[in-house]
């Protein structure tokens, strides 16, 4: 469980729910690199996808919310992004 601990929030809910990327996007009818933008939180899940993501990962869709929430680590990565991109 070493692994899962150093994962983001959504990542590790996955491998809790005992899904690969692929596995979970099989599931869910998407494609394995959609999982792991929304893991990185490069891109969120569209708003009817969430009920069958919250129900493939055990949890209420509450609990799927704060998964998706950027920590502030995510958050000022975001910004850097934001900033080079407009300086640039």
């Amino acid at each position: 469980m070493t692994v899962a601990r150093s994962l983001r929030p959504l990542a590790n809910r996955r491998v809790v729910a005992g899904f690969t990327q692929e596995a979970l996007a099989e599931a869910l009818g998407v494609d394995r690199t959609t999982v792991g933008r929304w893991e990185r939180g490069e891109q969120l899940p569209q708003p009817w996808q969430r009920p069958d993501l919250a129900r493939q990962l055990r949890v209420t869709l509450e609990e799927l919310d704060d998964l998706l929430r950027p920590r502030s680590s995510d958050a000022d990565a975001a910004m850097v992004r934001i900033i080079g991109t407009v300086s640039a």
